[in-house]
């Protein structure tokens, strides 16, 4: 069990600004100490000092939702995109890190955040960010990262190429990763994943929806897919809950309103924490030509 040294509720109150409704998933387990985590720098070292970031650009941009296009980001983290921001991360990129998976390191504590189309003229559509407010007027959502913890920002959504981005079109979005591997059967370490719904196109007019997840063994797709009970479903924006198997190699088949959008072989190996990353390549009627799955190999604690 851990200890912590908290701040009194007005000094944490006084620390960060209230956020409108930024999209925000954090697990059970980071709850208690996210929800009261306003700690101070005597707080142990488990749960404090650097904390780590990684992003995914989904952002399209067009007038017509139907001819929109992939658009390189910039993403500032506290107003620069040095350290764990980024300048010109590409269309359907993640963020590369301090290792294979992604991560950038950041100071714990609040942070403010602002995505915008890459090289955009000064005035035009989504030049100062991507996030909107009710009156569609861009706002800079804040929030606590604790330290030692992980943690995916999702930019998903499309924005007009002229005009104002409408509220919410582009949702503020951290999920929290688990960095925990799964737990022990038949005195085998269960591989653990999730599938993380970065996908615009899972609907033919850019709006997403739920991706159904299957997972068959071996490594070629199932002949007929109405026999079988998707393992899980992924929301729009969000990200599955995490799934224990059998280490081993898989076929991954995701579905959107009943039509296959990705297909590919997976491998997860013994005690291994991975996400898989759902994202639209072009606009169009969701298919298995304009998305692609990312297998990433997470950050995770050993027991």
């Amino acid at each position: 069990m851990f200890t912590h040294t908290f701040m009194s509720i007005s000094q944490c109150i006084s620390w960060v600004q209230p956020v409108r409704r930024p999209s925000v998933v954090l697990l059970p387990f980071l709850i208690t100490v996210v929800g009261l985590g306003c700690s101070d720098s005597t707080s142990p070292t488990r749960h404090s000092g650097v904390a780590h970031v990684r992003i995914i650009n989904a952002l399209f941009q067009g007038n017509d939702p139907h001819t929109a296009v992939p658009q390189p980001i910039d993403y500032l983290i506290d107003s620069a995109t040095t350290g764990a921001g980024v300048a010109d991360l590409a269309a359907y990129a993640i963020t590369t890190g301090d290792s294979a998976n992604g991560y950038r390191t950041l100071d714990q504590g609040v942070h403010s955040y602002v995505a915008r189309v890459s090289g955009a003229v000064a005035g035009t559509t989504g030049e100062s960010s991507v996030y909107t407010t009710s009156t569609n007027l861009p706002y800079l959502p804040k929030q606590y990262l604790t330290g030692n913890t992980y943690y995916t920002i999702v930019v998903a959504g499309i924005i007009p190429a002229t005009g104002d981005i409408g509220d919410n079109s582009v949702p503020f979005v951290l999920l929290a990763d688990d960095p925990f591997p799964g737990p022990v059967y038949a005195a085998v370490i269960q591989a653990r994943f999730r599938l993380i719904n970065a996908a615009p196109y899972t609907d033919s007019v850019g709006m997403g929806q739920d991706v159904q997840l299957y997972l068959t063994s071996g490594s070629a797709a199932p002949s007929d897919l109405t026999r079988l009970v998707p393992l899980g479903a992924a929301s729009y924006q969000d990200a599955s809950s995490y799934f224990n198997v059998d280490p081993g190699t898989y076929w991954l088949t995701l579905t959107a309103g009943g039509t296959v959008v990705a297909q590919q072989s997976v491998t997860l190996g013994a005690g291994e924490v991975r996400s898989l990353i759902l994202q639209s390549t072009m606009a169009g009627a969701p298919s298995t030509a304009n998305h692609i799955v990312t297998n990433l190999l997470d950050h995770q604690y050993t027991m």
